[in-house]
């Protein structure tokens, strides 16, 4: 048997998306699929009850609103499947997943986590596309950037910087044996669980042709409070747990990098050039391979709102500040 979990709240369109691209497993395994609703949503409530009438292995619980973490860990409570996958309600399977699953499961006998790239939805719009591309690219999310890039290669073993919980499977004795989501993090709680499973010794590895489609941030206030967010429990988690890597800061370095034209401007210009000039490159040869030039500006100046937001989110937190409330 193998067992879902899908946590959702007020994205009831996406997750219809995300459960019908789960059907066709059905028919190839036993499977379980649970869904937690995070707070009241009644739209998401309609299609849930739909769906659990329709198939019998679906089923669904409403809880009080809480952090991702805590709502994750109650949902674990009590699945069977051998393995638990880990997907986001505004991420959809693509067909033929379940047999790339199969044939890296076979590969990777001793393998405790297996996890894969996200990609771009078929249905994005302009600025999720241009998202999309821009997440693809190492000059702006350094090596996370392999998290949004799906290829033919071989599979390799990873670590926290490269998984992402909206693709995710881990063998649930390992969740059984005491290994939880932290349950005071509205983001990056999926950091914490993963160096929780390294440090015990898990083999942690990537598939990159095992991607999902995953939805993108199609608005600028969204996009940029999900970066500024994400940049502020990441420097949460590194500051508590004293486990990051040293590139976790280049985002803060990039912001204060803004202020140096006032203390030594005849330095900017340089520094200006050797930024800019790699990065229009790099983001013209993203948009010729994804056959969207028009979309060159777009992925030129998310190449700067990501880094900055996520590096604002790293210094605020550090300054002693709050996370972006919606």
């Amino acid at each position: 048997m193998v067992s879902v979990l899908i946590i959702t709240w007020k994205r009831a369109a996406l997750l219809q998306k995300c459960l019908d691209s789960l059907l066709p497993w059905a028919r190839e395994t036993e499977l379980e699929v649970r869904v937690i609703l995070n707070g009241e949503d009644k739209n998401s409530a309609e299609i849930l009850r739909r769906m659990c009438d329709q198939h019998g292995w679906i089923t669904w619980k409403e809880i009080p609103p809480c952090a991702p973490g805590k709502a994750r860990n109650l949902g674990l409570a009590g699945l069977k499947g051998e393995w638990v996958y880990f997907l986001d309600d505004d991420a959809q399977v693509p067909p033929g997943y379940w047999q790339k699953f199969l044939a890296a499961r076979a590969q990777l006998q001793n393998a405790d986590v297996i996890g894969g790239p996200d990609a771009m939805a078929p249905e994005s719009g302009r600025l999720a596309q241009a998202v999309a591309m821009t997440l693809s690219s190492p000059f702006c999310m350094g090596p996370t950037a392999t998290r949004h890039k799906s290829t033919n290669g071989t599979p390799f073993m990873a670590n926290e910087s490269v998984l992402t919980s909206c693709n995710l499977w881990v063998l649930r004795r390992h969740i059984a044996g005491g290994v939880q989501f932290p349950e005071d993090y509205q983001r990056a709680e999926e950091t914490v669980f993963l160096q929780d499973l390294e440090n015990m010794g898990a083999e942690l590895w990537h598939v990159p042709n095992l991607y999902v489609w995953h939805a993108r941030r199609d608005s600028w206030q969204v996009l940029t409070r999900t970066s500024f967010n994400s940049g502020f429990f990441r420097s949460l988690v590194s500051k508590e747990r004293k486990q990051s890597p040293w590139w976790v800061w280049l985002p803060a370095l990039f912001v204060v990098l803004h202020f140096l034209p006032l203390v030594t401007p005849t330095v900017t210009l340089p520094l200006i050039f050797w930024w800019a000039f790699p990065v229009m490159a790099q983001s013209w040869l993203l948009c010729v391979r994804a056959r969207s030039p028009e979309l060159w500006p777009l992925v030129v100046a998310l190449h700067w709102l990501i880094p900055f937001s996520y590096g604002a989110g790293f210094i605020w937190q550090r300054l002693g500040g709050g996370p972006w409330q919606k």
